[in-house]
């Protein structure tokens, strides 16, 4: 009953300023996402390069829960 997400980043050593924001919503409204503290990150390195992440949210995904990637540059 949670959301989950799996998706490749540079690590941070290699791309330096890139960022990577995870963010939630129930509703899809554009105010509605949002980043959660109280989600699990587990990371597992690929190569020099590149990391696997897998995010669980920490809410059930119960009537509906959806989930972005936001990366940002500087």
């Amino acid at each position: 009953g949670r959301v989950t997400l799996l998706y490749v980043r540079r690590k941070a050593a290699s791309q330096p300023g890139i960022t990577y924001v995870v963010e939630f919503s129930s509703t899809l409204e554009p105010d509605s996402w949002a980043a959660n503290a109280s989600a699990t990150e587990t990371v597992t390195s690929l190569d020099d390069t590149w990391e696997r992440v897998l995010v669980t949210d920490s809410l059930a995904a119960t009537p509906r829960r959806f989930v972005r990637v936001r990366v940002e540059r500087p």
